[in-house]
């Protein structure tokens, strides 16, 4: 698995571009933890569904139609679905749902993305109450189309009535780029790894997301964590000076300086 400096991987930043390129960009993430991963298999499995799917879909199909043409295939026909399991993080990962057709909606929502974007529909991927949806600006307003939910139709007040109802006060869409797609993603397997009590391979993805965004100031925190959890009390040092040079007033300043104190003392006594 690669180091903290950089992902190796390069991540689309525009929404509505290079969704094929975000697709792969998970797939990439995913033999990093599983080198025996057949790479070229899963991009031909993800190539073959755009061939069938544009081979069915009329170049001059209404966007509705072709909404309903992606929905029918993907999820009806293909037989896609969610499948959230938080004791396999793995699910997420983009060649276990082309393989299975079930999995987390952050990888099944890459694939909805990746697909519809072959069809020529621009749709921008937005987070709200801990759900992602697909936006798409339409003649009538907004659309957003909910890849877990078998890409069911919400206008925006039938969203905001959707979020209200489970709890979540904001109703303000997120709007998600390329990257933001990859640190989502990683967030989702990083919860997972750690429910399996994985560190390394949770310290893996902090390291990935760190390298997207080197002054992320929480995942600092959580890989000092991590690197006190595993011993690592050097590294888990530097981490914490560094979370503490960019937020020296944070609500837990105090706390980590304990930390700081105590693991500086058993350094001393190793």
């Amino acid at each position: 698995m690669g180091g903290a400096g950089s992902t190796g991987i390069e991540t689309p930043r525009n929404p509505g571009q290079g969704r094929l390129d975000l697709a792969e960009t998970i797939l990439a993430l995913a033999q990093e933890v599983d080198p025996g991963i057949d790479l070229p298999g899963q991009r031909a499995l993800l190539h073959r569904l755009v061939t069938h799917l544009r081979l069915r879909t009329p170049p001059t199909s209404h966007v509705g139609d072709r909404v309903y043409l992606l929905n029918e295939y993907l999820f009806a026909e293909e037989g896609f679905t969610v499948a959230v399991s938080v004791g396999d993080p793995r699910g997420e990962f983009l060649d276990r749902i082309l393989e299975r057709r079930r999995g987390g909606p952050v990888g099944l929502t890459v694939l909805y993305l990746s697909l519809a974007d072959q069809l020529g529909l621009t749709l921008e991927p937005v987070a709200l109450g801990g759900h992602l949806f697909a936006r798409l600006q339409a003649a009538g307003g907004e659309v957003f189309l909910d890849p877990a939910n078998g890409g069911v139709s919400l206008f925006r007040q039938e969203l905001a009535r959707a979020v209200s109802a489970v709890g979540n006060r904001s109703t303000r869409p997120v709007p998600l780029d390329g990257r933001g797609m990859v640190a989502r993603f990683l967030r989702e397997v990083k919860a997972g790894f750690l429910v399996q009590g994985d560190l390394e391979h949770a310290l893996w993805a902090v390291n990935r997301l760190l390298a997207l965004d080197p002054d992320e100031a929480p995942e600092l925190r959580e890989r000092a964590r991590l690197h006190e959890g595993m011993h690592e009390y050097a590294a888990a040092i530097a981490d914490y000076h560094r979370y503490l040079e960019r937020l020296p007033s944070a609500n837990d300043a105090e706390a980590v300086r304990g930390r700081l104190d105590h693991l500086c003392r058993a350094a001393r006594l190793h």
